[in-house]
């Protein structure tokens, strides 16, 4: 009976200058986050077994907070509470983007490098969560698109909140859409950033449910992963 032996020696990952940079970067860029502010704050209940529902209940209210934020916008496009909505949005959209980079990239190297164990708290919970993230992201963009559409930056056909709401999808999911017509530069801006944003949220949805889903049992013998032996 034969035994393999691990051909890297020991499970630090290995050392490159592009990736530690990054890293660090996205590391720092993660204190940009009220979630980081208030694990900060109250580090006790993020070490006992109730952080992961914290995580998930603060998911969950900012999906509903961004849906609220959308139809604030389109029945109240001038108010303040709209802009501040906005503003927040923005900041989330941006919190979102960092915490998905820092878990595809830069999570499990750093546990790594320090020598420390890393494991996810479930791959459902994982993929779940990325949908809400998603959901999120188009509801903060729907009402950034209606807002420019008030503001007269952007140009929307038969403009309603389910046209609006249709649009934020078709330039999150397919990255173009006939019916935006940016005005001027700013709101040309907004669609650019919606686009990547977009290109980076789908191709990461796809990628987890994909590699993260459990494959079923197959009864055909040739469909059976083969079984190495030691």
């Amino acid at each position: 009976m034969s035994q393999r032996k691990s051909s890297t020696g020991n499970n630090k990952p290995y050392s490159s200058f592009i990736v530690s940079l990054w890293s660090t970067i996205f590391y720092l860029l993660r204190f940009v986050s009220l979630l980081t502010i208030i694990r900060k704050a109250f580090p006790s209940i993020f070490k006992s077994g109730y952080g992961y529902v914290v995580v998930e209940v603060w998911v969950i209210i900012h999906t509903v907070l961004a849906m609220v934020a959308a139809i604030t916008v389109y029945l109240h496009p001038e108010n303040v509470v709209a802009t501040i909505f906005l503003i927040y949005g923005a900041l989330r959209i941006f919190e979102i983007v960092v915490v998905q980079v820092n878990i595809l990239l830069f999570d499990e190297f750093r546990a790594r490098k320090a020598g420390k164990p890393y494991s996810i708290r479930g791959y459902r919970r994982i993929v779940l969560l990325l949908l809400h993230n998603y959901a999120e992201i188009v509801f903060w963009f729907t009402g950034t698109l209606m807002f420019l559409h008030h503001a007269s930056h952007l140009e929307i056909d038969n403009f309603s909140l389910a046209t609006a709401f249709r649009q934020g999808i078709l330039q999150m999911a397919s990255f173009s859409s006939r019916e935006l017509h940016p005005v001027d530069l700013y709101a040309s801006l907004v669609l650019l950033l919606q686009t990547v944003v977009g290109i980076f949220m789908t191709i990461l949805t796809l990628a987890r449910f994909v590699s993260l889903m459990p494959a079923p049992l197959t009864q055909e013998p040739y469909e059976r992963p083969s079984q190495q032996e030691e």
